[in-house]
């Protein structure tokens, strides 16, 4: 198996995907990183590669899967004009006007800086390699990255369109999740990763619970035990952290290091891509074109969300767009994403066998899902806006063949505590009893309980009280052989935590100073 992380800066290998890294690679996928940018806005690009480099080896990944795209790094307002919008060459800040690498590499492709360049050289990478999963920087603060992410979702739309390819792809808030999310590192247990909250560093319009950022969707990948290491000296996280010196970053593993890390998945396996899309007026390409948001300036902060969704015109009386397939499809799952201002109370969605839907679409651009109870076999979908009480549109509209998407990572489950994935968990002695819940991935088969030190009080499907008679207590989920997860509870006295404390100050004092191992 193959896996391509596409970060826009050295050192967001880390943000983007950083203990999800050495998990594939220690189940032995083959990972690719492609920076966007060569990081040259005010280093050197062969000092970013260098630092690059070395966090990477950290990580498991060697040179040779290393790729420069070789564009300038910018920063919001800086360049004129960013490439993502340069018909003719433009320059970087660093004065380059063409794609090149640091020393002892070669870019991806010589390229001038132009927007067709961008375009087309990534999709050359993501087709070229063809990798079975795809992790990529999701719509951030900075410029440099909302051009990535808005590449590739424009780049991944003309490819499935026109091809039989179909990764999995995750896509990462790379500063609300990771760079500049809490520093919560130094608690009394390793939490996970919180919901992003407006007013922190870099995170300055909420996008969680808008577009397809729905907070309770989120995929969650558990960190292998060394990433979870308290001391930052052993970390191997905090170690690639810290290997990107010129970016005095230190202080931000405190902030990347969580119990988890997350990300949204963008299934590719709508059929819409295989259908001809026409619509009574307006732009029908829209609601097929991989995308839930458009910026009108990525420099732009907080962003103006614009010309990302199909609007009929005001004289249109049918209001309809229509799919049509030369091959019969099947249909279990719809999702249709509506605007963040519009609303549309009721959209008729009517198959060519006569099978007729109604549904209101949720307000604030979240999707609403429709699971049909029995699979539909269709040659055409129409689906027309009924009723609109504040002017708007759709922004995309997904039909899949099943609920589930087909995911090349295996399923998995996970043992949590208040929507904290949790491993070796430390309670205060005084604590007799504890809810534990479940998360699943990809599993929804029946899971037994077992405990060690305890027992079990009370279970109300994957929620479980249980009571503590020990110290000491294992708790294992178990579905099978190779579908299980245990944790261990340990109460301690308040000495311990006053302990763990004073560490943490320790661990404190050493981040402010490290300058290297």
């Amino acid at each position: 198996m193959r896996a391509l992380i596409l970060a826009p800066h050295p050192d967001d290998e880390i943000n983007v995907a950083g203990s999800t890294i050495i998990r594939l690679i220690r189940s032995g996928v083959e990972v690719f990183v492609a920076y966007s940018t060569n990081g040259d806005f005010d280093r050197t690009e062969n000092l970013r590669a260098d630092e690059a480099i070395a966090s990477l080896k950290i990580l498991g990944v060697e040179r040779d899967h290393i790729i420069w795209l070789g564009y300038g790094d910018t920063f919001n307002g800086k360049g004129k004009p960013h490439v993502y919008y340069a018909d003719a060459p433009t320059q970087s800040p660093a004065g380059r006007v063409e794609t090149y690498a640091p020393k002892n590499f070669q870019p991806w492709r010589r390229s001038a800086y132009t927007r067709k360049n961008f375009f087309s050289d990534l999709e050359s990478l993501i087709v070229e390699l063809r990798a079975d999963i795809i992790f990529c920087v999701d719509f951030d603060f900075h410029a440099d990255h909302r051009a990535l992410s808005l590449a590739f979702e424009k780049i991944m739309a003309s490819i499935l369109r026109r091809s039989d390819y179909r990764p999995t792809v995750y896509k990462k808030l790379a500063y609300a999740t990771a760079f500049t999310a809490p520093q919560d590192f130094l608690s009394d247990n390793l939490l996970s990763t919180p919901r992003p909250k407006l007013g922190l560093e870099a995170y300055d319009f909420d996008l969680i619970d808008k577009f397809n950022y729905v907070w309770s969707d989120r995929i969650r990948l558990p960190t292998p035990p060394d990433c979870r290491e308290p001391s930052l000296r052993k970390n191997p996280i905090a170690r690639a952290v810290f290997a990107h010196r010129s970016q005095r970053i230190q202080r931000n593993a405190l902030a990347i290091i969580n119990a988890d890390e997350v990300f949204f998945e963008r299934r590719t396996d709508s059929i819409t891509f295989k259908a001809t899309v026409t619509s009574t007026s307006g732009d029908p390409t829209k609601v097929c074109d991989f995308q839930y948001l458009d910026v009108e300036d990525i420099n732009a902060s907080p962003p103006t969300f614009a010309n990302y969704f199909w609007t009929p015109a005001p004289d249109d009386p049918d209001r309809r767009i229509t799919f049509e397939w030369t091959e019969p499809q099947t249909v279990r799952q719809i999702k249709i994403y509506g605007t963040l201002d519009g609303s549309i109370d009721k959209l008729r969605i009517t198959f060519d066998n006569m099978t007729t839907l109604e549904c209101a679409v949720e307000r604030g651009g979240r999707p609403t899902v429709i699971d049909l109870p029995q699979p539909l076999v269709t040659f055409r979908a129409d689906f027309s806006i009924v009723d609109r009480r504040v002017e708007g549109g759709i922004g995309e509209i997904e039909m899949f063949s099943s609920k589930s998407p087909r995911s090349v990572l295996p399923p998995f489950i996970k043992i949590i505590h208040a929507d904290q994935f949790i491993y070796d968990y430390s309670i205060p002695s005084s604590i007799d009893r504890i809810e534990l819940g479940l998360y699943r991935f990809n599993f929804d088969g029946a899971v037994k309980f077992f405990v060690d030190g305890g027992s079990i009080e009370s279970r109300d499907g994957d929620r479980i009280v249980i009571r503590l008679e020990k110290n000491v207590i294992t708790v294992r989920a178990d579905a099978d052989e190779n579908i299980f997860d245990e944790i261990t509870l340990r109460r301690v006295s308040a000495i311990y935590f006053w302990r763990r404390r004073l560490k943490q100050l320790l661990e404190r004092i050493y981040i402010h100073w490290i300058r290297k191992f």
